[in-house]
């Protein structure tokens, strides 16, 4: 079993540079980051890949991510959004419901390989605010256990296939800005709940 330092290597060092070298990522378009957590050792490691026209970080946005369980089991593959400003916006008012209503949306929108990008609900198995804002943010993706891992050019191919569904996104956003796409989301589930 690897020791946590080897483990935090392999997250933030060695698997970013093969995605970036093997997928191939454009490091100008995209940016590549792993994180095990800021100072202690967090519920939910992670790999994400940033377009950089949408954002470059986890907070806001949408994004890829590899988000590893807590107990290492395991690791999803998932398209994701970023939780900051819904969190803020809806504070008290249910932010995460929001998040999956943001989800939903987009997986109507896309279209991409159900059978190949499965997973609507994600169990990261941790009860932090993080993990339950990453399981709720949830687009689509795919779960590979630990003990089942497929070989390097499975995953990613994989990897190249849900960032053409990234793409897709991209375009749908068009010019707004990821606030205002999450919003307009928003505003038409609201408009759909009101039924005048």
């Amino acid at each position: 079993k690897p020791t946590q330092y080897e483990l935090a290597s392999t997250i933030i060092k060695t698997v970013p540079n093969i995605l970036i070298e093997q997928t191939p990522i454009d490091p100008n378009k995209y940016k590549v980051e792993g994180s095990v957590g800021a100072g202690r050792w967090t519920d939910t490691p992670w790999i994400s890949i940033f377009d950089r026209d949408i954002t470059e970080s986890a907070q806001k946005g949408f994004y890829i991510v590899y988000l590893f369980k807590r107990d290492m089991s395991g690791v999803y593959l998932s398209l994701n959004q970023g939780t900051t400003y819904i969190k803020n916006k809806y504070k008290g008012k249910n932010p995460r419901n929001k998040m999956k209503i943001v989800a939903s949306a987009l997986r109507e929108l896309l279209s991409y390989d159900v059978e190949l990008f499965p997973e609507i609900d994600i169990d990261l198995c941790a009860t932090t605010d993080n993990a339950k804002n990453y399981m709720a943010a949830h687009i689509c993706g795919k779960y590979y256990p630990s003990t089942k891992l497929p070989n390097t050019d499975d995953m990613l191919s994989d990897l190249r296939k849900l960032m053409d569904v990234y793409s897709q996104l991209k375009k749908i956003m068009g010019t707004k800005s990821p606030e205002e796409f999450f919003d307009s989301l928003l505003y038409q589930d609201l408009i759909e709940d009101t039924h005048f």
